[in-house]
């Protein structure tokens, strides 16, 4: 079983965990961050690999943090690169009989009992999972910069780039640049954007909203303008609570 080699949005994941305030504690957040997150896949579909995941102690540098936001890779870099592979994170995870009747049910939940091609799976499979952590960890730090620099044009063009990829509607053929549609539409476009009540109310205005739509895309019926409308709004809330979060 080929471990999940990217993780989208760990930023958002973390805001989600400690909304919660039985996970306000950054060892209890991080451990419930590993199982539903990077092991969502194996942890809802194996309990046991679960309950191993909430025992695992954590380190020191991540419980004295007082937000799961501030993790940097250097700070979990020595729990991913150990000495000994068996040691790292994702080793103490993976390498557990449960973990392993769940991944290689054909074989015995023993790693020294795995044939040698498996191992090397198994290896090469945990080598993976440590470096997608670790990769998720720069993102949310590069994410957190951005999201602090970002103006309110640039987050719109986001917002419409997602609002694309989560549609699918297809782009019409433009006669100006989009940063121009923007710039006409919207009000503070070069302000950044810092979840301010003025700025709130302008990315979430429904008729500017619903004339960039009709200015970008090919939109042939009312529900489809309804459904991207919808979409641009639930993308705008995303980046308003990232910025309210990270700005505390």
């Amino acid at each position: 079983m080929e471990p999940q080699t990217t993780y989208q949005n760990l930023i958002d994941a973390i805001i989600d965990i400690e909304e919660d305030a039985q996970y306000r504690d950054p060892g209890k957040a991080f451990v419930q961050l590993l199982s539903e997150y990077f092991f969502a896949t194996e942890t809802s579909e194996n309990k046991a690999i679960a309950g191993f995941i909430c025992q695992l102690p954590v380190p020191d540098q991540i419980t004295k943090l007082p937000t799961l936001l501030k993790i940097t890779p250097e700070d979990i870099k020595p729990f991913l690169e150990t000495e000994s592979i068996n040691q790292s994170l994702c080793a103490r995870i993976m390498l557990q009989p449960a973990y392993l009747s769940f991944a290689y049910p054909h074989h015995s939940p023993s790693f020294s009992k795995m044939p040698p091609e498996i191992k090397g799976e198994i290896i090469q499979s945990i080598k993976q999972r440590n470096q997608s952590i670790l990769t998720a960890f720069e993102k949310l730090q590069q994410d957190i910069k951005a999201t602090k620099e970002r103006n309110i044009k640039a987050l719109i063009a986001l917002i419409l780039k997602n609002v694309h990829l989560k549609t699918g509607m297809p782009f019409t053929k433009l006669s100006e640049p989009v940063s121009q549609l923007i710039e006409k539409n919207f009000n503070f476009c070069n302000e950044i954007f810092i979840a301010s009540n003025k700025q709130i109310s302008e990315i979430n205005d429904d008729t500017k909203i619903k004339n960039i739509l009709k200015s970008l895309f090919i939109i042939k019926k009312f529900d489809e303008l309804t459904e991207m409308s919808q979409v641009f709004k639930s993308e705008a809330r995303r980046f308003i609570r990232r910025t309210q979060r990270i700005l505390q």
